[in-house]
C-alpha cells in the first residue's frame, strides 16, 4: 500500500512538472515516453522478481528489495537535479474547492477513467493470484507474463498515443482504448 501511494504521488508530480515545462503540443508524447519507461521497469523488475522465484532462495528476494531501494535512490538523485518550479497559480482567483465537483463532465470523465484503471489491478493482483492458486503453471510464469504484458507496452504505448493530444482525439484513444481492455477481458 505505501509502495502504491508513492508511486501515485511519484506519477502525479512528474506529470504535473512535465506540463509546466514543456509546451503543450509535445505533453501528450511526453506522458507516452513516460508511460513507456514506467513499463519497462516493471517489466525489468518482472524478470528479476521471476529469477528470485525460480532461485527461490531469501537472499535471493532481499536482493529483489535491495535493488528497488537503490532505483528509488536514483529517482530522488534525479528529482534533486531538477531545478524548481516558481508556483503555477500565481495572480489567479482562488476558486472553491468543490468547483470540479460541479462540472459533470469532469466527473464523468473521472468515473470512467477510474473504471478502465482498475485493468492495472487485475494485471498485477488478480492474473498474478490466479496463475498461482488455479493453474498448475511454474510460479516464474507470472514474471513472464508481466513482462510480455509491460513489453508490449512499451513497445506501443508511443504509438497508440498519437492523436490524443486534443480533447476530441483524446475522448476517441480512450473510447478505443476502453474496446480493447473489454475484448481482453472476455479473451
Amino acid at each position: 500500500v505505501v509502495t502504491a501511494a508513492v508511486v501515485a504521488v511519484v506519477s502525479v508530480t512528474s506529470s504535473a512538472f512535465m506540463g509546466r515545462v514543456f509546451e503543450k503540443q509535445r505533453r501528450m508524447d511526453l506522458l507516452s515516453y513516460q508511460r513507456s519507461a514506467t513499463n519497462l521497469g516493471v517489466g525489468i523488475g518482472s524478470l528479476l522478481s521471476g529469477i528470485a522465484l525460480s532461485i527461490d532462495t531469501a537472499a535471493a528476494f532481499k536482493w529483489l528489495f535491495v535493488i528497488d531501494a537503490l532505483t528509488w535512490l536514483v529517482y530522488g538523485w534525479i528529482r534533486l537535479v531538477l531545478p524548481d518550479l516558481p508556483p503555477a497559480a500565481q495572480g489567479v482567483a482562488k476558486r472553491r474547492k468543490t468547483e470540479a465537483l460541479r462540472d459533470r463532465g469532469f466527473v464523468g470523465l473521472s468515473f470512467v477513467d477510474s473504471l478502465l484503471r482498475l485493468h492495472d489491478m487485475v494485471y498485477r493482483l488478480a492474473l498474478p493470484l490466479w496463475l498461482v492458486q488455479f493453474t498448475v503453471a511454474p510460479k516464474a510464469t507470472i514474471a513472464i507474463v508481466f513482462a510480455l504484458v509491460t513489453g508490449a507496452v512499451t513497445v506501443f504505448q508511443v504509438h497508440l498515443g498519437k492523436g490524443a493530444d486534443t480533447p476530441p482525439h483524446a475522448a476517441r484513444v480512450l473510447r478505443n482504448s476502453a474496446w480493447f481492455l473489454l475484448l481482453a477481458f472476455v479473451v
